[in-house]
């Protein structure tokens, strides 16, 4: 009805009528639309015209007036840990973020506030990820080798996106180390329909555990559908 109403507008009024007479003189004349009566007086509604065939799928059609944005492939969220929120990392162990606020989801197309650390694609396409934890060895010690990465992994097991780096100290009596600072890792993917997406941290040190805090909403896990493909 809404594509039916679309075209409507779009018609000329009155512009082609026929007689209702069934005298041979009025033939070629005009053709009446939706007349009931021989005097034609309800004659002349909209004759609708379509600016392309039904067969065009709507994703084909040309964005703008054609093709207005679909309220659902507007996906646009962070989740987040709180300001000031904090998790334990334990030494040596891949771990899923906890987050546990949705800081935003726009018309909650993201659908996320059962489970703020997975996104579920419902709308195929290219999406934007970006994953920032402000990450620290509250301890300080004197024997110090880092290994860390920050991740999307795609169903549970595909790497998607990726940061690593690391570092060793083999230190002594009276050199103390530590290792605080933001990590952060963004990146694009091409996902259909039921992927799922989960950004996991890992850091190493022997010994120690570290801690994720979320100071600002810069932190968390944010994504977007930059464009729908079908």
């Amino acid at each position: 009805m809404s594509r039916a109403r679309e075209f409507a507008t779009q018609g000329n009024n009155a512009a082609v009528v026929l007689n209702s007479s069934a005298a041979s003189t009025d033939e070629g004349e005009n053709l009446l639309l939706e007349g009931t009566d021989s005097s034609s007086t309800n004659a002349g509604y909209h004759l609708l015209q379509e600016k392309y065939g039904t067969h065009t799928p709507y994703d084909q059609l040309p964005r703008g007036g054609g093709r207005p944005e679909l309220t659902k492939d507007t996906i646009w969220f962070r989740t987040w840990m709180g300001e000031g929120g904090a998790q334990a990392i334990s030494h040596n162990t891949t771990t899923v973020p906890a987050y546990d606020k949705v800081f935003w989801d726009y018309n909650n197309n993201a659908n996320m506030a059962a489970d703020p650390n997975k996104f579920t694609v419902t709308v195929p396409g290219i999406y934007w990820f970006k994953l920032s934890n402000y990450l620290s060895l509250p301890d300080s010690h004197n024997s110090y080798h880092v290994y860390d990465y920050s991740q999307f992994r795609k169903n549970g097991t595909k790497l998607l996106i990726n940061n690593m780096s690391n570092h060793g100290y083999g230190g002594g009596s009276g050199f103390n180390m530590h290792n605080i600072g933001t990590i952060n890792v963004e990146g694009t993917a091409i996902l259909n329909i039921g992927d799922y997406i989960e950004p996991i941290v890992y850091q190493y040190k022997v010994g120690h555990s570290f801690i994720i805090t979320t100071y600002w909403a810069g932190h968390g896990f944010t994504g977007m559908l930059l464009k729908r493909l079908d």
